[in-house]
């Protein structure tokens, strides 16, 4: 399935496929889990963070919630531990930066345990690093949104998280928009401090990351094409 253009419709009919799937597997006291990929700056926080809200508001209960990949960054002390570090801190936010297997027995962990309280990491840009258990995922959240980059990926210490996501969707975007879009996120956010030093940033790192998710991911139930 491809979407494009009109973002509100398909925010309702992305909503209706996870409250379609959500009936299908009420009785069950799994999780469900819907995977949402995309390269860096197509939107794909935005719009999960829209259908959730969407969700919540449709079925009237506090029942989605949002579990990032952006909490599984390996800290910079972890980083400076490893094998050529300064490439590592350069290269922040490639898939190798990622603790990919912490993330994968956390997902098993809230897949399975549908009514156990699991409280799981965000990342926090300030400190630029993870925030451990800053989000909470009760009993009554039924529903999952796993929304990072690399999701989707083929690669060793990914591709296991595929058996665990109910659906999956991939968010995409034309890359010259994309390139605008994170030169002006890293300088609001004091990633970097000039137009040029963004640029830089994006071309040697965020560009690369993009190139590689699409290469390199599985094929997804939905496509979002993000104008």
């Amino acid at each position: 399935m491809i979407l494009e253009n009109d973002l509100d419709a398909n925010i309702e009919k992305l909503t209706q496929r996870v409250i379609r799937l959500y009936h299908e597997k009420e009785d069950s006291n799994q999780r469900l889990i819907v995977s949402v990929a995309g390269v860096p700056g197509s939107g794909k926080s935005t719009i999960t963070a829209k259908v959730c809200k969407s969700l919540n508001k449709m079925l009237g209960l506090q029942i989605a919630t949002v579990l990032p990949q952006d909490g599984f960054h390996y800290y910079r002390k972890e980083l400076m531990d490893m094998r050529n570090p300064e490439a590592l801190i350069k290269r922040r936010g490639a898939p190798f930066t990622f603790n990919s297997s912490r993330l994968l027995e956390l997902v098993k962990q809230v897949k399975k345990d549908g009514n156990t309280t699991i409280f799981v990491p965000s990342f926090d840009h300030e400190l630029k690093d993870p925030q451990e258990n800053s989000i909470e995922i009760s009993p009554l959240m039924k529903i999952v949104l796993l929304e990072g980059n690399y999701v989707h990926l083929k690669d060793d210490g990914w591709r296991e998280l595929h058996s665990l996501s109910d659906e999956k969707w991939l968010i995409l975007a034309d890359l010259n928009i994309i390139k605008q879009r994170l030169v002006q996120r890293h300088i609001l956010a004091g990633i970097c401090t000039s137009i040029d030093e963004s640029v830089d940033r994006v071309e040697s790192n965020d560009l690369i990351n993009a190139n590689y998710i699409i290469d390199h991911s599985i094929q997804p139930d939905v496509i979002f094409m993000n104008q």
